[in-house]
């Protein structure tokens, strides 16, 4: 047992041949419990979980030595907002993020700690709001944002992270209202369209990929492994 200089506990647990083995408590200098560590015999892997400073669950998972691995969940109130995958420390699989309510905010693919493949965003009843290609974490590819009644309002395609090529605008009851062409990023011929298309294209674009990833909320978990 290690305590804080007023005595309060700041962690507690056995070794084996030098090594932290079964059960380990690590505490806040608050005396709020901040992490249990169960550290399993004859391997280097670790089921984690951690507290916020006021005692409540925020995440779990296991650690392969100090990097995350596998599936790690976090919690907010004691609800589950987001699951995300890891191999040896970095991202791979599936991110999926969640409302309150338990339904699906935004599906994220990763490969080797990069989005690849198809990001889907749903609008908190349930409707799909978004579709976007990426590609080693760029978008890359057809992109289209739908209305809360399923039909497409926006669709078009990315190069390289940019908007490149033909961008089709739809009302809510599927007619065209306008079409941009994209080069390299660029809008050709912008005097065709008025500043209220445009305002429309940014503010929705800018809606895009709100939803933060849990670990930027908090310190990197593999710290409770070195303290």
């Amino acid at each position: 047992m290690v305590r804080y200089p007023d005595g309060k506990i700041r962690y507690e647990g056995s070794f084996r041949d030098n090594k932290p083995v079964g059960e380990w408590e690590r505490y806040y200098e608050n005396g709020k419990l901040k992490a249990v560590l169960f550290h399993r015999e004859n391997t280097d892997r670790v089921k984690a979980e951690l507290y916020d400073a006021d005692g409540s669950l925020f995440s779990k998972g296991n650690f392969a030595g100090k990097d995350k691995d596998s599936t790690w969940t976090f919690y907010d109130n004691n609800t589950i907002m987001a699951r995300e995958s890891y191999r040896n420390g970095v991202k791979s699989g599936e991110a999926v993020s969640f409302s309150p309510e338990g339904r699906i905010l935004k599906e994220t693919p990763w490969l080797n700690g990069k989005i690849d493949g198809i990001v889907k965003e749903f609008y908190p009843a349930g409707a799909k709001s978004s579709e976007t290609t990426f590609r080693q974490g760029k978008r890359q590819g057809e992109c289209r944002i739908y209305f809360p009644n399923g039909q497409t309002q926006i669709e078009g395609t990315y190069a390289n992270d940019v908007y490149d090529g033909e961008w089709t605008f739809y009302d809510e009851a599927g007619a065209l209202k306008t079409k941009m062409m994209y080069r390299n990023g660029v809008l050709q011929n912008p005097e065709k369209y008025d500043s209220l298309q445009l305002q429309e294209f940014k503010a929705l674009e800018q809606m895009r990929g709100k939803i933060k990833d849990p670990e930027q909320y908090r310190e990197n978990p593999s710290e409770l492994l070195r303290k």
